[in-house]
């Protein structure tokens, strides 16, 4: 009888300890999370049974609603502390019947929150791009956006004056692109927000082939009214790059070559100037360069 009554009283317990993530739910979205004394509420588990590895021993995240704390508020800053205490019940509550919270740390979790301060900045792209031969690029290359809004603690958003994207290359583009880009976060800060949080890069790629046009040169002359001009030659032929696309829509309609006659008459060799052309008209060479010319007496 003594022996039944020993081992009755002498049951054997086992102890395990276990550590459960705080996690902060319906936080105002004007609010940033700043700082927290613990992130883990730490457990001393007790069990007459053996603690095997079973999913419904472990609580691995609580959630404590933001409306369930007691904030001291003043301009700018949220400080509050919350009784660890408080959600111990509820924990129990999800553990097996024969699971006992008996220790648990720390006994408060001293968190804070400060207002969120806005700023807009300039956004610098680091991408770089290479077109496969015979490509060009068809118009301006658009980098968007321009500019993003900077979020969170004015002690940090006050230093920045630029935010970069993430570097990012595209090689041997041989058509249009959309290249999707990472914004940065600065190296010594990591909780800044971003709106929007992603740029784009719109590269307009065309194929391009050679085409030469021979047009009329008009000569511009302010010294020598009295005389009659003569330039040889009278044409020239232009050599370009057209998209593929455009090669039949633009002829010598399009383009216009001057030169102008200097007042030293001295001067025999005057350089032609392209005047007009197609705004995206690549590689333009002229044939010839020059022109001479003659001042013949009325």
């Amino acid at each position: 009888a003594l022996f039944t009554w020993f081992t009755s009283n002498q049951k054997q317990h086992f102890i395990k300890k276990q550590s459960v993530r705080i996690e902060l739910q319906n936080v105002p979205p004007q609010l940033f999370f700043s700082s927290i004394s613990d992130t883990m509420i730490h457990l001393e588990l007790v069990s007459e049974k053996w603690f095997y590895n079973n999913s419904k021993n472990k609580i691995k995240t609580y959630n404590i609603n933001m409306s369930d704390i007691q904030f001291d508020k003043q301009e700018g800053v949220w400080e509050g502390i919350y009784p660890v205490a408080n959600i111990i019940n509820e924990i129990q509550k999800q553990l097996p019947d024969h699971i006992t919270i008996q220790k648990f740390s720390p006994a408060l979790l001293f968190m804070r929150f400060e207002t969120l301060n806005y700023k807009k900045v300039p956004l610098k792209y680091n991408f770089n791009y290479s077109l496969a031969p015979g490509h060009f690029l068809a118009s301006t290359i658009v980098y968007d956006p321009d500019s993003i809004t900077i979020s969170g603690e004015k002690k940090y958003i006050d230093t920045i004056q630029h935010i970069e994207t993430i570097a990012k290359e595209a090689t041997l583009l041989k058509h249009s692109e959309i290249i999707d880009l990472t914004i940065q976060q600065p190296l010594s800060i990591t909780t800044l927000g971003f709106s929007p949080n992603s740029a784009k890069v719109y590269i307009p790629v065309e194929e391009y082939s050679e085409k030469t046009i021979e047009i009329p040169i008009h000569i511009n002359n302010s010294f020598h009214k009295n005389k009659t001009i003569k330039i040889f030659p009278s044409t020239v032929k232009i050599t370009c790059m057209l998209s593929v696309e455009s090669y039949h829509t633009y002829d010598a309609q399009h383009f216009k070559a001057e030169v102008d006659i200097p007042e030293d008459p001295n001067i025999k060799e005057i350089q032609i100037r392209i005047t007009k052309k197609p705004i995206f008209a690549k590689a333009i060479k002229t044939n010839p360069s020059q022109v001479e010319y003659l001042l013949i007496a009325k």
